[in-house]
Parts: structure tokens; sequence; C-alpha cells
């Protein structure tokens, strides 16, 4: 490391380099100090907060990844359990896996069936490296993600099925904007399950996107189910 100041008489850079390494140059001219000192010694470890879980699907054991700033972080969220539950997947079938954070969902969706497709969008991009590692710690394929917050990257009509498990922190603009998402991406009979820990809101707005809906209690969460039927003359 080099550094430099106009000082002649400087001190405190002289301190402050001899905090951090055994030995220092000092290289003093007319208008001012170079210092050099060299590192020696290993690096210090690099702390590895990445962490590795495991959750049951029935007789299965799936693996999955978690990082901080990704959402429910070393373990898997109990609102996602419930979502998982509740969800039938048939083989062959393409799912949305929307705001899927460390993967849990998608992951549960492409080991119930044979042919099954996950399309896995997410605002950050920690979380989709989780959901790609849980994918190759599995030996699962069929898994795509995309780094996506508005739902641009998402096809129309191209998904049998959408799951989603929004955060309660956004005065329900992220759990709206899923469910115009939604009704966009899926085809036609297609259907539509969100998690949530408040049934009321869901009660009142969900029908403008998807009339046919039905809530339904799982402990203590409550899964909005929306059947996709497209008004005729589409």
């Amino acid at each position: 490391m080099i550094a430099a100041t106009d000082k002649p008489e400087d001190q405190w850079l002289h301190a402050e380099f001899k905090k951090l390494f055994p030995k220092v140059t000092r290289r003093p001219y007319d208008n001012g100090v170079v210092y050099l000192a060299t590192k020696t010694g290993p690096p210090p470890k690099r702390k590895q907060f990445d962490c590795e879980f495991a959750f049951r699907d029935g007789e299965r054991l799936i693996y999955a990844y978690s990082r901080p700033s990704v959402f429910s972080h070393r373990r898997i969220d109990p609102g996602a359990r419930r979502l998982i539950s509740a969800m039938e997947i048939l083989p062959g079938q393409k799912v949305l896996d929307l705001g899927c954070g460390s993967g849990t969902v998608g992951l549960a969706a492409l080991a119930r069936a044979e042919g099954v497709e996950v399309f896995a969008v997410d605002c950050n991009p920690r979380a989709l490296q989780c959901a790609e590692r849980g994918a190759e710690k599995n030996a699962l394929t069929g898994l795509t993600t995309s780094l996506d917050a508005l739902g641009s990257t998402v096809a129309a009509e191209a998904f049998d099925l959408v799951l989603a498990n929004p955060p309660y922190f956004s005065n329900f603009r992220i759990a709206e904007l899923f469910l115009a998402i939604a009704q966009r991406a899926l085809r036609p009979k297609g259907q539509v399950l969100v998690v949530t820990k408040t049934p009321i809101w869901f009660e009142e707005n969900m029908p403008a996107y998807f009339p046919r809906m039905t809530l339904a209690p799982v402990k203590d969460y409550v899964i909005a189910r929306g059947d996709h039927r497209p008004r005729r003359g589409r």
C-alpha cells in the first residue's frame, strides 16, 4: 500500500499506517511524505453467512439455501409451508412462483410431479441464486429464474398455476401487483394461490381480478384461491 501527504511534518497518517502494518517505510520529501507498506501473513477469513436448511414435503426431504437479505433466512417461512400444503401440482404443469425468496415453494412444486416447469421471479438477485442452488442440490430440473420487480418478464397466458406469498410491509401494493400479474399470466382455467394472514383485504379486492375466488383457513393462515375464467368475447 502506498499513500502520500503534502505535509512534511505529518504524524497522523504515519500512526494510522502503523496500526495496519508491522513495517512502514517513510520517505520524506521537501513538499510532503510518502508511506509504503506491504501486508504480510494470510488474509483474514471471510465470514460465510449462507445457510443450508431442509424441509419435508410428504415423504421427500428438500434442501434449500438462504442468504442475508433473502426472505426467511435460515428456515422455511411458515406461510410458504402452508402454501406448499395447499397446492396441487400435476405432471407437466407450468408454475409461476411470484416473489420466490429462497425458492422453497418452487422447489416443492418441481419435486411433486414429473415434467413440471417453474418460472421463479424475484427482485432480489440473491434470492434467485438461492433458488438455483436449491434446484441443483436436489437434482431438480425445470427451474427458470428472472430478476424482475414488476412482472415484465412474465409471459401472458403461459401458466397453469401461480403461487405467491406477498410481504405485509407494502400496504398491499405488492399483493395487488401479484394479482394483476397472475391475471395476465394464467391460461384459461388456471389458478392462483396466495397465502396471507390478512384475508379481509383479499375478500374485498381479489374479486376485481378473480371473480371466482375463495378463502380457506390453513392453521393460522388463509389461502386465497382464484380461478381464471376469461370473460366471454375474449
